[in-house]
């Protein structure tokens, strides 16, 4: 009786909470008060606020300035209603949307923009249900937006009214910064409204609907939120009711500046129980968006008479702020002299909230810390004129602008001796790395590039009018790259087709040169040769300095069009066509040196040979390897020592020079060893070795942009520990997101030249001496990196080539694959199979315990014997398992080292393993250290070549599984350049074909350096 009693009530109880929810839904109209009858069609009554928002005295709506003869927008109008219930962390609402269908085509459907469902969460926003002209219509789920299927089409001209009933689920909400609950025992936490509600999405002239659109469009918000009383809401618009909700009384309680002058002040507003209903009014915006707050505290900044700035502070945060902060309104207020007014009249801060999935103003956010950098700060504060666009277009402009005018607010506030920095940290995230590092850029850096190229083809002056004119036009519309283009045409009244396409087909790359300067009447006149390659619209500025200290500035136009820049000497065209420019100039005193493109205005391909009497090279001592360089416009040289040591040379003492750019121009790694034979230990039973004194190794890489993008050349030479190797590449890459694909040829030399070169060796047996090893290698690699899944594929065709004393080919393919389950595991696949055939050298066949001895060759570790104890080789007894593990081959790592059989390597092979990972599981008590404790699965086949057949004779199926440790040590520069350390115990406590003797369940262990797979 109890069980069926238990049942009902868990039958019943949601329903009942599900009926009270539709009920207090049901009971509210739009506008907060007892619904009554439903309203008249929107058709035959048009929205008195649809009429206002269109009135003549608006000057942003689109009717009042239409840019151009044809062009169209639809108008809309949102009511909405919604009460916050901080206990169930919900919010009930009713919206009513008034929409115009102002194009030429009747719709029948709507679509409406919800947020994505958090994970392990239910919605956000959960539709109850939608009407229209006051009927209920159907409506349904596609993705992350609502399709509501109209009763009859919204025919051109006419007005709907579409009702929508939902409740809004927020996350549960928790606070680092404050208690859970104030001395009143009412709730602190802290909701954010963004993508709280279904917003209609954007129908355009150019792209119809448009669902998944980060913005919507622009009309006007009537908003009344009702929340406890000690709550404080900053949101979009205006507050209508501003005397009733923040009286002046309660705004000096609230102000920034009481907390700043005194930190232990604290406000908490009187006990109340009743609500409060904030209601906010908003035109000329396409979004709306909320932070409700108890601890909001506030400063107001009036900059003219026309737009004002509010700084919204959590209390617990303000002491925590830095002085840039509050340093905004400065930025804005930059942006505003330059850019012409904003379309809104009030912008609010709110600091310590994390900026929304897509930007919404005019309300904006700053870091968790409660502070912005420059580039984020400009950033955010230039979505203020530029948030309608298309996105990819929206984006490059607004990181352009941000990284622009910061660089120049720090150039005009005089603080010039840490300006390059700034400049540097303001420009390189948005422009330059990503556009070298990868060769495919995405559709907003895309635009970024273009609109920072298109600041060096205008002047200073010419860029902020044409910005100005477009912002005018287009303020508050839909506007596309098409448009943007056309403004600038007519601003400037030159053709830029040229300029516009260029960026929207490809992506243009270039790279100026000095090509040769000769020196004329005692170096007062010189003859300047210049070359290009690449794209020939962008132009080139460049200073000449003299021995007195003149500096004088140039400009050569690449196209009829010359900027107006009364600072620069405009020099005659360089045509197109050509690729060498000469000019001969004439100076006050003797040549000194010439920089071009001194300003850093564009991203060229190679800045390195842009200097004639200044050198670009730095150099440096260090005693770790460097870090990924951070200057593109010098090639840093980086000197170290380099200490190793192994069994047969003893210690070495190296030193390591490193040259490289952050273009990856001709970088280079050159070690070079003196091998002393200090500590050196000798292998009992061998003779006296003969030890050469020196070793090297040498690693030289740099793009092929002749040949195009993603080509590069690859070179690798050693003769080190016995061995000498010598390896030239060539390689194709494509970046597709956050898939990389490369194509590969390499060829590949090597030989052991003495006998004595296997003392180095831990396990001598397996490696070819005195012949040459030499391969032609064909490999094409994909790999896939998300967060949940990665994925790597490669596939590689080897065969002998010039130079070998031995006859062989293989084909081999191996896949691996990361997968995250239910959040905290992670599950990891690997396979691999090979196919080969001929005299394949010792070095080179598939082993299966682990990696190749020519793979070993490539690890410090391994390379050499001496670097882990002699113990764990466990020489003297061939039937029993070795404890040291290199991962690779077929990866059996509890048959490691058994080698008295005849099957511990092949010509052919194929294998699977896995690892199911329970490292999320295991606290991180520092980031530098981190654990992972796994369960692990073998299985693997050796294949030995027969005459005159094909295929080859296979061994049984062998297995192995147990449990493993790893433990990673992430400050890799000491021991492995920049990648981490990590420490390897596998145990493989069961064993299918155990050795003579061994039972097939037993305690094993081996020990490695670097995963398995």
């Amino acid at each position: 009786m109890k069980a069926i009693a238990s049942l009902f009530l868990l039958i019943c109880l949601p329903l009942f909470f599900i009926a009270q929810i539709q009920e207090q839904i049901q009971h509210y109209d739009s506008r907060g008060a007892l619904r009554g009858d439903s309203p008249r069609p929107a058709e035959e009554i048009p929205a008195q606020s649809l009429l206002e928002y269109s009135a003549l005295d608006n000057p942003l709506y689109w009717k009042n300035h239409p840019p151009l003869g044809d062009y169209w927008q639809q108008d809309i109008h949102y009511v909405i209603a919604a009460q916050l219930a901080p206990e169930r962390n919900l919010m009930l609402a009713n919206m009513e949307l008034m929409y115009r269908n102002n194009s030429d085509h009747p719709l029948s459907v709507i679509y409406f923009q919800l947020p994505a469902r958090y994970k392990g969460h239910q919605p956000p926003v959960q539709i109850r249900s939608v009407r229209h002209n006051g009927e209920r219509v159907r409506s349904l789920m596609e993705g992350n937006w609502l399709k509501v299927i109209l009763d009859r089409p919204l025919q051109p001209d006419l007005h709907a009214s579409l009702e929508v009933d939902f409740v809004t689920h927020f996350p549960l909400q928790s606070r680092s910064d404050a208690p859970g609950r104030d001395t009143l025992g009412r709730s602190n936490a802290a909701y954010r409204g963004w993508v709280w509600y279904p917003r209609i999405a954007p129908y355009s002239r150019k792209h119809a609907w448009q669902p998944e659109a980060p913005f919507g469009d622009f009309g006007t918000y009537d908003v009344r939120i009702t929340l406890p009383g000690h709550y404080i809401v900053a949101a979009t618009g205006q507050l209508a009711n501003e005397d009733e909700m923040l009286s002046p009384e309660t705004k000096e309680e609230i102000a920034l500046s009481r907390f700043l002058a005194s930190p232990d002040q604290h406000y908490r507003s009187p006990d109340s129980n009743r609500s409060k209903t904030w209601v906010f009014q908003a035109s000329n915006v396409n979004d709306f968006v909320f932070v409700a707050d108890p601890l909001l505290r506030c400063k107001e900044v009036w900059l003219g008479d026309s737009l004002q700035l509010v700084d919204w502070v959590p209390e617990p945060l303000i002491g925590k702020l830095k002085k840039e902060a509050f340093s905004q309104s400065q930025v804005l207020l930059q942006y505003a002299q330059k850019m012409g007014p904003l379309a809104v009249k009030k912008i609010q801060l709110v600091h310590g909230v994390p900026s929304p999935p897509s930007f919404a103003l005019p309300l904006l956010f700053a870091r968790e810390d409660g502070s912005m950098d420059w580039p984020a700060a400009s950033r955010e504060l230039a979505f203020a004129w530029f948030n309608n666009a298309d996105t990819a277009f929206r984006e490059g402009f607004a990181q352009f602008l941000a990284a622009h005018e910061a660089a120049a607010f720090v150039r005009d506030s005089g603080a010039t001796a840490d300006f390059d920095l700034r400049w540097s940290k303001a420009f390189e995230p948005y422009l330059i790395h990503i556009f070298y590092d990868s060769l495919t850029l995405s559709p907003s850096l895309r635009s970024a590039l273009m609109f920072h190229h298109l600041a060096a083809l205008c002047s200073e002056k010419e860029l902020a009018g044409g910005l100005r004119s477009y912002l005018f036009q287009w303020a508050t519309l839909n506007p596309d790259p098409d448009d943007f283009a056309a403004v600038f045409h007519r601003y400037l009244g030159s053709d830029l087709n040229g300029f516009f396409h260029n960026w929207q087909a490809s992506l243009p790359t270039f790279d100026y040169k000095v090509e040769k300067i000769k020196k004329l009447d005692q170096g007062k006149k010189i003859r300047l040769t210049l070359s290009y390659e690449g794209d020939p619209t962008i132009p080139l500025d460049f200073i000449v300095e003299t021995d007195t200290g003149d500096v004088l500035r140039y400009h050569i136009p690449r196209s009829a069009y010359a900027k107006d820049e009364a600072q620069r000497s405009v020099l005659l065209p360089w045509p197109a066509e050509n690729p060498v420019y000469q000019t001969d100039i004439t100076l006050p005193a003797s040549f000194r040196r010439l920089i071009l493109d001194p300003d850093r205005q564009t991203a060229e391909l190679n800045r390195l040979n842009n200097y004639v009497g200044y050198s670009a090279l730095r150099a440096k001592v260090s005693l770790l390897p460097p870090r990924p360089q951070n200057h593109w416009d010098r090639y840093q040289l980086t000197f170290r020592p380099n200490l190793w040591w192994n069994g047969q040379s003893g210690l070495q003492t190296g030193l390591s020079i490193h040259g490289h750019t952050r273009v990856r121009d001709h970088q280079f790694q050159l070690t070079a060893w003196y091998n002393s034979e200090i500590g050196q230990t000798q292998p009992p039973g061998f003779p006296e070795p003969v030890i050469h004194p020196y070793s090297y190794r040498l690693s030289y890489a740099t793009p092929l942009r002749k040949w195009g993008n993603g080509f590069n050349l690859r070179l690798k030479s050693a003769f080190l520990d016995g061995l000498q190797r010598h390896i030239g590449s060539i390689e194709k890459v494509v970046y597709q997101g956050k898939q990389t694909t490369t194509l590969s040829a390499a060829y590949q030399f090597q030989r052991r030249d003495r006998y004595n070169g296997q003392f180095y060796l831990a396990e001598p047996q397996n490696w070819e001496v005195l012949q040459s090893n030499a391969s032609l290698r064909l490999k094409a690699r994909q790999q896939l990196e998300k967060t949940a899944y990665g994925s790597l594929w490669q596939i590689e065709a080897r065969s002998s080539f010039l130079g070998s004393q031995s006859s062989y080919a293989y084909l081999e393919g191996e896949t691996t694959h990361r997968i995250a389950l239910f959040g905290k595991l992670s599950l990891r696949l690997h396979a691999l199979a090979r196919y080969g055939r001929g005299d394949t050298p010792l070095e080179s066949q598939l082993y299966r315990s682990g990696g190749s001895p020519e793979q070993m060759f490539d690890d410090d570790f391994y390379r050499a014997r001496g670097v882990f104890p002699d113990a764990l080789l466990n020489r003297d007894n061939p039937f029993r398992p070795n404890y040291l593990h290199f991962a690779g081959g077929l990866n059996l790592r509890g048959y490691s080292g058994w080698q008295a059989q005849q099957d511990f390597r092949a010509e052919s092979g194929a294998a699977a393993n896995a690892e199911l990972s329970l490292g999320k599981l295991i606290p991180s008590f520092s980031k530098k250290i981190k654990t992972d404790v796994y369960a692990f699965y073998d299985a693997g086949i050796l294949g030995k070549e027969v005459v005159d057949e094909w295929l080859p004779a296979w061994t049984a199926v062998q297995q192995d599984a147990g449990l493993g440790l790893t433990i990673s040590l992430h400050d890799g520069r000491f021991f492995r350049a920049n990648k981490p350390l990590v420490l390897r115990l596998d145990m493989p406590l069961w064993m299918s074909h155990p050795a003579d003797e061994m039972e097939a369940v037993a305690f094993r262990w081996v020990v490695g350096v670097g995963k398995a797979f």
